[in-house]
């Protein structure tokens, strides 16, 4: 990605250096993990106090919905989907493109456990 000027854009993500995905490396990074973090703990603990029936004072005067059992998971699977659907694409489009890492492939790196050591 390029700004106008045809100068490349710093990265708000670097790809982890073990396994796949990704690790913030600005303060943008950092900012949209933090958001996302409490945007996933927030909801999530606000689905389960409503399914918990802990808000039947609220459920009175029609604050808050009721979420019957079944309809309880795909509720929080709905919200996860959400919040990270947004978060993954910004991931993709503001960090390095993700693959599977396994440290410094140097030689001076760890061997993998699928991999015999070179001699």
């Amino acid at each position: 990605m390029e700004n106008y000027n045809g100068d490349p854009l710093p990265l708000w993500f670097k790809a982890r250096r073990y396994g796949w995905g990704w690790t913030p490396c600005s303060l943008e990074g950092w900012f949209v993990t933090i958001v996302s973090a409490v945007a996933l703990l927030a909801g999530d603990l606000m689905l389960v106090l409503v399914a918990n029936g802990s808000g039947a004072v609220l459920w009175r005067y029609g604050l808050l919905p009721h979420i019957s059992a079944p309809g309880w998971a795909a509720t929080v699977i709905g919200w996860n989907g959400v919040v990270l659907v947004p978060t993954l694409w910004i991931c993709w489009k503001h960090g390095e493109r993700p693959r599977w890492r396994w440290g410094d492939r140097g030689g001076s790196g760890p061997t993998p456990p699928d991999r015999p050591a070179s001699s």
